[in-house]
């Protein structure tokens, strides 16, 4: 090729590439740090819209980084969090904004609202105030202002504001709900459903308008105009599960059960199966009170899904909240399977819910198995480290709790329940100061929290700080004023600080379910009984069983104040009118079947015990009377005779094999008694008494370890039959004591006492068990209850002697 060609063709191909280059060159001088930034924020917007929270930050922190002084993508950014549900965040974001721009009123009225929804009204004022300082007309700024207004109770002000809004061609969705809030507040039903209706009007496509006016309809009971409304939304968004729930369960609340199945159907229809549909049919089944259906939603899930670690979990809460441990554990165990990874986040997961079952049920050894597994493959896991700590203080390690607790709150500092482990585990290792400073981190985190009040007031009393200790349950009383649990702890307080009349005042007020009254006059009475108050006490009791007179519980506090206080007619009185008036009362019979025992009218004695055993079959208490009674008469030898007969007449006759079984054992004829429930639970294997009964005589007469080992599997036979039965958790938790096994038998016997925390028994057994665990405060109070009354038990002497050792 000659020279000249070749000049020819360089210059051909050099002018495009020349060109080519020149535009690059200005395009990215076009595309500086400010079109970036730029085009970053619009990106960011657009995932915003698009409901891509996550990756909408990302585009915005890539704005900040081109030109941290970007308010308008802090706005942005503050916007993202509000969404993200991190309102605190938002807020300090929203502020960063301001700095930037002080004009930037978007981000004032943001700040406004999470204001107003902390109610800090004055903060709230300061800036909306602001706000209309730049504009006057300044509708978000006017709204902002109206709902200032009812902050501050000032309700006809806010009406006429939001009208005034309303005449100016303002049309936000939260106008109209807010004065339909107001209408209804007013009583005025009309005007509220009339500015719903211009409501959706002038906003046809708001999903917030229509959800409140199906709502008011609903409330009304007006199912028809609220199904159609509803229809309406789910045309809107159709493939949002929870608006056909809701049509669901307007048809359900309208008797129209058969439409609402329909719809449950077609959502779990579809094809793939969606997890989440399941759990929220079964949320809704559970909202219903219909937990067998919720039930079985989950197990057809599972049927499905066979591999879904997420229903298997919420399956085994609903059986743990059922108290059916062992189904729990199953459904978890199964679990580990599904992924071979031990490291894998969901199989993390479910060995922390087997640890925390195991620990709840006191089996602390498999508790810490899995918490060491679950340690192994993350060390920072923050479930694990949790649980682990909480096994160290079971074991009475609190350096090691100390280190655990220490590392939580480090990596988590907004945890509570890091905290007040943290300082339960500075009080067992005598620093109570740390103590004190650690509970007082926990309330500067959530100055409301209960859990850390009651805490904080306990260590006050640890360090023998009485005042104080009585300025945090003011405190707490200020925050809860109707909280009987507060109230009585409150009283109770007063009374070891020697100020009796004030508790007298404090109990009093004790209000709330019948459950919390009874437990206010009970606190009351034994108050009044302290100070020999005897007609005041009784007088408590009496109104207690008056407004309650179905109640076992009020009628043998009664009944036991007027034998205390040697008032007996009193207590017979008591009993009779009871019967009268309630003829299957077997409480009552048995109550007043030991007040005739003790003026010694046998005959009328044994009737009633009998009385109250055809009444309560499987209740064991008059059993073990009637026992007592045969005994004290020497009538041992016919009363087997009848019940032996009674027996074999009728082998179903299962209150006669309790009545042999409790006879032989007062009788000491604990072979005889063992041999009894052997036969009964092999012929009847749901006799959960006879299961419980055989547990306990095995562990309490025959201490071998074989013996100890039967005892543990025929209670835990009984547990599976009545797994609530406070007797049931006693003689479980009482079994794994004689076993060594502290904790577990602490977990147990913390159930049972719970249910019954009067039982003089229940309250030996909680007392051995503390007292082996070294916690002699709660041992002594536990066994001071124990021995307080006339209540006649086996183990009262080990009760009393234990109790004046401890003491001396």
């Amino acid at each position: 090729m000659d020279m000249g060609r070749k000049i020819h063709m360089i210059k051909r191909y050099s002018m495009p590439l020349t060109v080519t280059l020149i535009s690059l060159l200005l395009l990215a001088a076009c595309s500086g740090p400010e079109e970036k930034k730029m085009q970053f924020l619009e990106k960011g917007k657009s995932l915003y819209e698009k409901k891509d929270y996550v990756k909408s930050r990302l585009e915005l922190k890539n704005a900040i980084q081109i030109d941290p002084k970007f308010a308008d993508a802090y706005y942005m950014m503050g916007m993202v969090e509000l969404k993200l549900k991190n309102p605190k965040n938002a807020y300090g974001i929203f502020n960063k904004a301001v700095d930037l721009d002080p004009d930037h009123m978007d981000a004032q009225i943001q700040i406004s609202k999470l204001l107003l929804a902390a109610k800090a009204i004055d903060q709230a004022r300061e800036k909306i105030e602001l706000i209309l300082s730049k504009n006057p007309e300044n509708h978000e700024g006017l709204f902002l202002k109206g709902l200032l207004f009812l902050a501050e109770n000032k309700t006809a002000e806010a009406k006429n504001l939001f009208l005034d809004l309303l005449n100016k061609k303002m049309t936000k969705p939260d106008l109209y709900i807010i004065l339909s809030s107001i209408y209804l507040m007013e009583q005025n039903k009309k005007d509220a459903e009339e500015i719903l209706k211009k409501g959706i009007a002038a906003n046809p496509d708001s999903i917030a308008l229509y959800s409140v006016t199906v709502r008011y309809y609903f409330q009304e009971k007006n199912f028809q105009k609220a199904a159609n409304l509803q229809k309406e939304i789910i045309r809107l968004e159709p493939d949002k599960i929870d608006h056909q729930l809701s049509l669901a369960a307007i048809y359900w609340e309208s008797d129209q059960k058969k439409e609402a199945e329909g719809m449950i159907g077609k959502i779990l229809s579809g094809d793939p199966p969606i997890e989440e549909n399941y759990l929220k049919v079964a949320r809704f089944y559970i909202g219903k009170r219909v937990p067998e259906e919720a039930e079985k939603t989950l197990q057809n899930g599972i049927k499905q899904l066979p591999k879904s670690f997420t229903l298997h979990m919420v399956l085994s809460e609903m059986y743990l909240n059922r108290k059916e441990t062992d189904k729990a554990i199953d459904l978890l165990t199964n679990c580990l399977s599904f992924e071979k990874d031990p490291a894998h986040p969901e199989i993390l997961k479910v060995q922390n819910a087997l640890a925390g079952i195991y620990f709840m049920t006191g089996d602390i050894e498999t508790a810490d198995q899995y918490v060491t597994s679950v340690l192994k493959e993350n060390p920072k896991n923050i479930d694990g480290q949790f649980t682990k700590g909480k096994i160290l203080l079971r074991k009475a390690d609190p350096a090691n709790a100390i280190s655990a607790f220490r590392a939580i709150v480090t990596e988590q500092p907004e945890f509570t329940q890091g905290y007040l482990l943290l300082a339960q585990a500075h009080a067992m290792n005598q620093e109570m100061e740390l103590a004190v400073d650690t509970v007082k981190k926990a309330l500067s985190v959530d100055p409301k929290s209960k859990e850390a009040l009651t805490a904080l007031s306990q260590l006050h009393v640890m360090n023998k700080d009485m005042n104080e200790a009585e300025n945090t349950m003011k405190k707490m009383l200020e925050l809860f004023p109707d909280d009987p649990q507060v109230q009585a702890a409150f009283g109770d307080l007063l009374i070891a600080n020697k100020k009796p009349d004030e508790a007298e005042t404090v109990y009093k007020k004790i209000h709330g379910s019948e459950k919390d009254k009874l437990f206010g006059k009970l606190k009351l009475a034994r108050l009044y009984a302290f100070q020999k108050k005897w007609d005041s006490a009784i007088s408590v009791l009496e109104k207690e069983l008056a407004e309650n007179p179905r109640s076992p519980v009020a009628l043998s506090a009664l009944v036991q104040m007027c034998m205390t206080a040697n008032k007996h007619e009193k207590a017979l009185a008591v009993c009779t009118r009871q019967i009268r008036e309630m003829p299957e009362d077997a409480t009552a019979h048995y109550l007043l079947g030991k007040i005739h025992a003790t003026k010694k009218n046998y005959p009328q004695s044994e009737s009633l015990f009998k009385k109250a055993i055809e009444l309560q079959p499987e209740w064991i208490t008059p059993h073990n009377a009637l026992a007592q009674l045969y005994i004290l008469q020497n009538k041992k030898d016919q009363a087997v005779s009848g019940l032996e007969t009674a027996i074999r007449t009728n082998p179903e006759n299962r209150a006669a094999v309790l009545s042999l079984g409790s006879l032989y054992e007062q009788a000491g004829e604990h072979a005889k008694a063992i041999s009894l429930y052997e036969k009964a639970v092999k012929d009847k294997p749901d006799f959960w008494a006879a299961f419980n009964n055989l547990a306990f005589l095995l562990s309490e007469y025959t201490e071998s370890e074989d013996n100890l080992k039967k005892a543990l599997a025929y209670a835990t036979d009984a547990k599976k039959l009545k797994p609530q039965e406070p007797m049931i958790l006693d003689t479980l938790g009482w079994i794994y004591y004689k076993m060594g096994e502290f904790e577990k038998a602490y977990s147990l016997a913390e159930m049972s006492l719970a249910k019954e925390p009067e039982s003089p028994v229940l309250n030996y057994h909680m007392g051995m068990i503390l007292h082996k665990k070294g916690n002699t405060d709660e041992a002594l109070k536990k066994l001071e209850k124990a021995i307080t009354g006339d209540q006649d038990y086996h183990g009262r002497r080990e009760a009393k002697q234990t109790y004046q050792k401890l003491k001396s």
